[in-house]
């Protein structure tokens, strides 16, 4: 069971991680937010929206599920970030105003913030079944999502990775 230590952790965790990527990407031009590292590489803008679009996938169809439901088996819910729709999407996020992608990052966030609030302690503990990075609990999806903003962050400021993500699988994603 999560105690308040804990999800007082999480939830600050969160608030920085999120506050520390919408500060870098003030900090970029246009022209830097839409060109890629190299070829095969999201822009900026299209990562973004890969965040954004993550973070409500893994909260509202995983973690919440996982909340809600006996042991649901996550496998036919499809990752969304690899449909064709969203990788299409990543490179029309090229034309978002900038503020508008910021906005989105700001408010899913706070619709995350939400979901921990309406969560009690013990619902923390409460497994989702075979999600593509194997069980996990609605408190490892939920902190998947500072780790994973930390992540680009290293991407965006071109820091060595110190996370790495591996599928249930073993595969390095």
């Amino acid at each position: 069971m999560l105690n308040q230590s804990e999800r007082r952790i999480l939830i600050d965790k969160l608030i920085n991680n999120r506050e520390i990527l919408l500060d870098l990407i003030q900090n970029f031009s246009n022209d830097q937010l839409v060109n890629r590292k190299q070829d095969g590489d999201r822009t900026p803008k299209g990562m973004l929206f890969h965040i954004a679009d993550t973070e409500n996938n893994y909260v509202w169809n995983w973690a919440k599920r996982s909340r809600d439901e006996k042991k649901p088996d996550l496998s036919n819910i499809p990752n969304e970030s690899n449909s064709n729709t969203t990788t299409q999407l990543f490179e029309e996020a090229n034309e978002w105003d900038t503020d508008l992608l910021t906005e989105k990052l700001r408010v899913i966030r706070e619709s995350t913030l939400r979901f921990i609030a309406e969560t009690n302690d013990a619902e923390f503990d409460l497994l989702g079944k075979n999600s593509p990075f194997g069980d996990l609990t609605v408190h490892q999806f939920l902190k998947s999502l500072y780790r994973h903003d930390q992540m680009h962050i290293n991407e965006l400021t071109g820091k060595e990775q110190t996370i790495i993500i591996t599928g249930a699988d073993g595969q390095q994603l």
